[in-house]
């Protein structure tokens, strides 16, 4: 998934590049000098942000290693004030190369970003010392404008690739945990707290682990391919005690996971968990009445049942319900029409700060309903939160406000297209948090949901 920080990841490389590299640029020898125009911002499009994405297309052909990088700066440097300005105005070639001579540039780089309906278009051509189109190249994305740093990736990969260059597509690891703010470890390096995104990984095998005081240690190899995103859920385990009642052993924490698309359980730190779309079950007995079935690698279902000093089990008497540091969620009620295609849920979202927060519904996956027959129930409709659409998520006005200890009920209708007899219910979705002007997503969930009708 992807968010405000890329920008501000490129804009600490764009920095670096920029500010530092200048004096580096000066004293290379036997390469060319590219000279890479700001792209024209048209329709649907700021300039600062054709600025932005202009600046990431130049580090990133930077990086290739096979060009000495002009840009507007050195225009401006180089250049009178009147010929930087035709310069920038021109839309032709030869209106370039005349205005841009005294920069001694081999090949120019120029194009247009814009927007057509929903979709975004990034054209650039490859200008030669002729005034020729060398190559021209196009990337249009159905995206959101955060998104765009990929289609400018992918069409500086294919410019090069034209050219010759040898080119390492870089991969991304998006990490969340639960609770967050969990240092992040790549390879035995710190690179970041939990939720982020550690960018420019090279592509092979990785080892990632999730940390934090309390805790134990979380850890997943992976193996990322070229330019590809991978993300992980960490859910962290508080460290074990264990209590002598009478002999008898009392481990506190019997917690078992399963995923959205699988009827398999699993120990947190099973290296077959699907953690990107995880289910939690207090007890392997739970996760048992919801219909999964133990993993044989990790043999969950062996855990030591949580018993008190009589052997009596503990009896649960509260309703079932998620809780973070921010925010508690409570199943008010949980029922199934007659034609047994349609469960309503009921539950309140409690903000248990003391400060205001503004939440959302992730808008492309709302919510998951499983029940105990392993059937996926889907959201047909809901009210009592705002949903975020990935053109909006950025802006904090379209986030439900939740003062202080304040609840709002919140009404979901969940539908299959065939009758079903299941009576135990997991209820998992995906949400917002806009804190600081940028969001967090987080993920809540309720498992033994169980209607008695």
């Amino acid at each position: 998934m992807h968010n405000m920080r890329k920008y501000l990841l490129h804009l600490l490389i764009i920095s670096f590049v920029f500010i530092f590299i200048p004096n580096i640029l000066a004293s290379e020898e036997g390469k060319d000098r590219l000279l890479v125009v700001l792209l024209k911002a048209k329709k649907g499009i700021e300039q600062d942000e054709a600025t932005l994405l202009t600046d990431i297309l130049s580090v990133e052909i930077y990086r290739s290693g096979m060009f000495t990088i002009l840009n507007r700066d050195d225009m401006k440097a180089v250049l009178t004030e009147k010929e930087f300005e035709i310069a920038m105005g021109c839309d032709d070639n030869v209106c370039l190369l005349e205005n841009v001579a005294k920069l001694a540039a081999k090949k120019i780089i120029a194009g247009n970003i814009g927007k057509l309906g929903r979709k975004y278009i990034v054209s650039i051509r490859l200008i030669n010392e002729d005034g020729h189109n060398e190559v021209m190249e196009k990337e249009i994305c159905d995206c959101t404008i955060e998104e765009l740093d990929k289609s400018i990736e992918n069409i500086t990969y294919k410019l090069l690739k034209y050219l010759g260059a040898e080119i390492t597509t870089y991969s991304s690891i998006m990490v969340e945990s639960e609770p967050s703010r969990a240092k992040i470890y790549v390879d035995g390096s710190h690179l970041g707290t939990t939720p982020d995104i550690i960018r420019y990984i090279e592509p092979g095998s990785h080892k990632v682990e999730v940390l934090m005081d309390g805790y134990k240690e979380w850890s997943k190899k992976v193996d990322v391919g070229r330019g590809e995103e991978k993300i992980l859920i960490a859910i962290l385990q508080k460290k074990t005690t264990h209590i002598k009642r009478n002999d008898n052993t009392v481990s506190v924490d019997q917690s078992v996971y399963s995923d959205r698309f699988s009827r398999t359980y699993h120990m947190y730190n099973c290296p077959k968990l699907n953690t990107e779309a995880l289910i939690k079950f207090d007890s392997s007995q739970e996760a048992n009445d919801a219909g999964a079935f133990p993993c044989k690698l990790c043999n969950p279902s062996q855990q030591v049942p949580v018993r008190v000093a009589d052997r009596q089990p503990i009896t649960k008497t509260s309703a079932p319900s998620f809780q973070n540091s921010f925010l508690r969620v409570t199943l008010q009620s949980i029922s199934k029409s007659v034609d047994k295609k349609r469960v309503n849920l009921v539950f309140t979202l409690e903000n248990i700060s003391n400060e205001d927060i503004w939440l959302a519904l992730e808008g492309y996956e709302l919510a998951s309903l499983v029940g105990n027959q392993g059937a996926k129930w889907y959201l047909d409709e809901f009210n009592g939160i705002n949903k975020v659409l990935s053109t909006s998520r950025v802006d904090k006005k379209y986030y439900s406000v939740f003062n202080p200890w304040a609840k709002n009920t919140i009404v979901m209708v969940f539908e299959s297209r065939e009758a079903s007899e299941g009576t135990v219910f997991s209820f998992s979705a995906n949400m917002y948090r806009f804190v600081n002007k940028s969001p967090t997503r987080f993920s809540i969930g309720i498992s033994d949901m169980r209607i008695t009708q």
